[in-house]
């Protein structure tokens, strides 16, 4: 059950198209993808998020872009809880549609949720979002609520929607939980997703055991299934929030795991201060091959993390194969099973605390 490997070279040309390397007929469910955490708040000493701009992580490679807009007098102001982030929404969509046009075998996966209150608006933000797009909608836009082939989709934005609508409008993941691992299902879609967020005293390695319980279930899933696997965190020394600490730890961990444990695939996973040697590495997870077991259990202390042929032994469970000492894992962070009808949605706007300014100096640098 060999694992396909791209084998991206130390060139940024390479990560810059990596998906026109994929097959045409290879769903984006399939593939291994790297993405960011709040991706556009580089600005305010509690909120920075990443070290790289918008196009800087395009061309390293990101395909997963996770956008926080505040609507205010019918436009879209990117924040990051109370920090304006000083870009609009437009001047996002405009680095992605030059980056598609140089790239035309590309595709974007965006998602966008509502951050910090509304202001002096006539629209909705459904309304505002379709006004701002309006122009490119029918050239850039996928808003169908399904899976794609990449032929589908090269090219184009998937839009990923936390906010509210009317009307269906992009892959609907209005259901999301707070600070948790859950499941979001609908008509024509089923997501997997782990945001557990809070870990007090940068609890790194209880944050990587919650990643690795997902990436161990996607072996033996369907290929149909989106998976989202947040790397982000945030909890500092006692309960004070810096995430940038955690993700010293974290992406270390993370990156040590991905080099040693070469998986069939793993889904999109998101990472604050992402640099191209972590893409690269995530990118070079593709496989044909879905069913290959992972390595034994974790443990770290009392806390173990149940491996893939251990998992399967209980076939009828919608939890996560995980066995947590309570006192461990924060009390939140529990498996939720979510069933999104459109008509009764109420929207998740969590605003995660962040982190300061200096640029991370992790190993991985």
């Amino acid at each position: 059950m060999a694992t396909q490997t791209l084998k991206i070279e130390n060139n940024e040309s390479n990560v810059e198209n990596w998906l026109s390397k994929i097959d045409d007929n290879k769903y984006i469910t399939e593939l291994s993808i790297p993405g960011t955490h709040n991706s556009a708040a580089l600005k305010g000493a509690f909120s920075i998020c990443q070290n790289k701009n918008i196009l800087k992580q395009l061309e390293i490679g990101i395909r997963f872009l996770d956008i926080r807009c505040r609507h205010v007098q019918d436009n879209f102001l990117i924040y990051h809880g109370v920090c304006n982030q000083n870009l609009t929404f437009q001047e996002i969509c405009e680095i992605c549609y030059q980056f598609l046009e140089k790239n035309p075998k590309e595709t974007i996966l965006m998602l966008i949720n509502k951050e910090n209150k509304p202001k002096k608006n006539k629209l909705t933000f459904e309304q505002c979002f379709l006004k701002l797009i309006e122009n490119k909608k029918e050239e850039f836009w996928f808003l169908l609520n399904q899976n794609a082939q990449l032929f589908q989709v090269r090219r184009k934005i998937i839009l990923l929607r936390r906010f509210k609508a009317k009307n269906e409008l992009g892959i609907n993941v209005t259901k999301w939980a707070n600070n948790t691992t859950f499941t979001i299902q609908n008509e024509s879609i089923y997501c997997e997703i782990q945001d557990a967020y809070i870990f007090v005293n940068w609890k790194a390695k209880q944050k990587l055991m919650l990643m690795r319980n997902l990436f161990s279930k996607i072996t033996t899933s369907n290929t149909n299934i989106f998976f989202i696997n947040y790397a982000s965190a945030s909890g500092g020394n006692i309960g004070i929030p810096d995430p940038k600490a955690i993700a010293r730890r974290m992406n270390k961990y993370l990156y040590e795991y991905l080099e040693q444990n070469q998986l069939p695939r793993l889904g999109i996973v998101v990472v604050d201060f992402i640099n191209k040697k972590m893409a690269k590495l995530i990118i070079n997870h593709q496989s044909n091959q879905l069913n290959q077991a992972i390595e034994p259990p974790i443990k770290i202390g009392t806390t173990e993390i149940l491996n893939t042929k251990t998992s399967t032994s209980n076939s009828n469970s919608n939890s996560n194969s995980a066995t947590i000492n309570e006192s461990k894992i924060d009390s939140n962070s529990i498996t939720t099973i979510i069933t999104t009808n459109e008509s009764t949605t109420n929207e998740s706007t969590t605003n995660e605390s962040t982190t300061n300014e200096s640029t991370i100096d992790s190993k991985i640098q």
